[in-house]
């Protein structure tokens, strides 16, 4: 397993397996991380939705034994994203300790978060593999998709910013550097199928 630190305050934690043996071998489970939690963590923040009612927020208090939450449809999309938030004490969205975790990663996942007997619960995350899908040769290897963790201690909107942020650090821009993005528009209630440039410009200067 490797940490990679962004900045004080973030984390890309990712776990490598490798074939030393002279056989095959079959992964059928491989942890991205397992991240002790603060026990003052106190709700989970996830999302679910469907079409039109996207990315829903589900907040949940932190679970006497466990909490999991599993994607089988082969892709991520707004029913279920690979991400949660752990809210802490009293925070709220500009104050407190906040975690934001988000597994990078397209296919099936598992996001789970178990209670110890130590008095602190512990969060897991993994891509889920179809029996037999992940198969090793000897000298192959595999390096499982990597978490970022965000730690803020200005609540949900600073977990939030750092995210971003990390996305900005990690992100191969061309040039080198992030440019000013383009006006992005939602033509579909405004105009629907009548895609002109006239009746877009006039839809969206009224």
């Amino acid at each position: 397993m490797s940490f990679l630190p962004f900045g004080a305050d973030g984390l890309m934690i990712e776990s490598h397996l490798e074939n030393v043996g002279s056989a095959p071998i079959t992964v059928d489970r491989l942890a991205s991380a397992q991240l002790p939690l603060p026990p003052s963590a106190r709700e989970i923040i996830s999302r679910r939705g469907h079409h039109g009612g996207e990315f829903a927020e589900c907040r949940e208090a932190m679970p006497a034994q466990g909490w999991e939450r599993t994607t089988r449809q082969g892709m991520t999309g707004h029913g279920g994203p690979p991400g949660l938030e752990v809210v802490c004490g009293t925070a709220d969205r500009h104050t407190g300790l906040v975690l934001s975790a988000q597994l990078g990663w397209s296919g099936d996942t598992r996001l789970a978060i178990e209670q110890t007997d130590e008095g602190f619960a512990v969060l897991q995350t993994e891509a889920r593999f179809a029996p037999g899908a992940k198969r090793l040769e000897p000298g192959e290897s595999f390096t499982a998709p990597r978490l970022y963790l965000a730690i803020s201690s200005d609540g949900r909107n600073g977990a939030m910013a750092r995210q971003h942020a990390m996305v900005r650090d990690i992100a191969k821009w061309p040039g080198g550097s992030m440019k000013p993005r383009p006006v992005h528009l939602n033509s579909w209630e405004a105009v629907y199928f009548g895609h002109d440039e006239a009746r877009i410009e006039t839809a969206f200067r009224d």
